[in-house]
């Protein structure tokens, strides 16, 4: 139920900006790519399941897409405090990746601490620097 509540919203705002930019294949194209993140998604019974590596979708996120991160956050309610079995967290993940949108977001929302240390004791300020 909650894929195809994101479906139709999804197919909603795609309709509206095809519209306003009268760029239709332009934005059906996007459409396209993010009905296929949607359909990844929907394969992926549990967003909290752990990869090999303990990685959750979330922390792919970090680094893959904004718009998929809120979605996995917002629609999918995907833990934000997601650790991996090394003790990255998120803010760890993102700050690794340079994504400043999330750092903020985790900070602002989750109250995620820049400070916390993973398991060899790296805080997401070391990531930031690799």
């Amino acid at each position: 139920m909650v894929f195809r509540q994101a479906s139709i919203r999804l197919i909603e705002k795609m309709n509206h900006e095809a519209q306003q930019s009268g760029q239709v294949e332009m934005v059906m194209s996007e459409f396209k790519k993010k009905l296929k993140i949607e359909q990844i998604l929907q394969s992926w019974v549990n967003v909290q399941t752990l990869d090999y590596f303990g990685w959750t979708a979330l922390h792919l996120a970090c680094k893959s897409s904004i718009e998929i991160f809120l979605y996995l956050v917002d629609d999918l309610q995907a833990d934000l405090n997601a650790t991996s079995k090394s003790g990255i967290n998120l803010m760890h993940y993102a700050a690794f990746v340079n994504n400043t949108f999330i750092i903020t977001y985790l900070r602002d929302k989750n109250g995620t601490c820049i400070a916390t240390p993973d398991n060899v004791g790296n805080t997401p300020l070391h990531f930031a620097c690799d």
